[in-house]
């Protein structure tokens, strides 16, 4: 399973269907979660985008924030927010341009420092993202999505027991956290540790029946196990 795209094979009366689909492991769901809660808009999720209504109002915080700074600029919240807003517009350099003087005001800003980890993620700056995630869990030790984050980071460097900590410990903070569940299952599967990736996926899918990622999951990990007639159920 690739850690950019997974081939899926689906096993349909006896048709062999090979489906492309993006992978689970990407931290846009938290870049999102927290963003979003921000600002007051619906959180996008692994594959969808925000919605134009959703995008006016990311584009009203970006003017709100533009005021406040203007009559404060001293205002590390000010560029924290308009950061956040612009990492939701996916305009990766002038969020971290923000996050940077946010940082510089406040130095113990513990969510600014998770945001502009996610945000040099999305750039590929995968090292210095570890730099900030690790910075934002020592100023804030039960920070479950940093933890998360973290972990994804490591999964991308192939850093894979690393990562399988990170998302034990982001677990252990929020144990409702299905992303967690998927992508650590998502390792054991490419450690080849078919049944404790199910019962990663099993768990996800406990707590959000809805998160059809994992079903695709849990059906490659049941074809590779040659359970084809279950691989179809799920």
């Amino acid at each position: 399973m690739s850690k950019k795209n997974v081939q899926l094979v689906k096993i349909i009366k006896g048709a062999t269907i090979l489906a492309k689909v993006a992978c689970a492991a990407i931290p846009v769901p938290f870049v999102g979660t927290i963003a979003a809660e921000l600002l007051d808009v619906v959180s996008p999720m692994l594959e969808s985008k925000l919605t134009e209504e959703d995008k006016a109002k990311v584009e009203e915080k970006i003017n709100d924030s533009n005021k406040t700074i203007s009559i404060s600029p001293n205002s590390a919240e000010a560029y924290y927010t308009r950061g956040a807003a612009k990492l939701l517009l996916d305009q990766y350099e002038m969020a971290i341009t923000d996050f940077d003087t946010a940082i510089r005001l406040k130095p113990d800003f513990a969510n600014v420092y998770h945001l502009r980890g996610a945000a040099k993620f999305q750039l590929k700056q995968y090292e210095e993202a570890l730099i900030d995630y690790d910075r934002a869990i020592s100023l804030k030790p039960d920070f479950a999505y940093a933890y998360y984050n973290r972990g994804q980071t490591k999964y991308r460097l192939d850093r894979y027991e690393d990562a399988i900590t990170d998302y034990n410990q982001a677990i252990c903070i929020m144990p409702d956290l299905v992303e967690a569940y998927n992508d650590r299952g998502m390792i054991q599967y490419e450690l080849m540790q078919y049944e404790t990736a199910i019962a990663d996926f099993d768990t996800a899918i406990r707590f959000n029946s809805n998160y059809f990622l994992v079903y695709y999951n849990r059906g490659t990990v049941h074809n590779e196990l040659n359970q084809h007639e279950v691989a179809i159920s799920v």
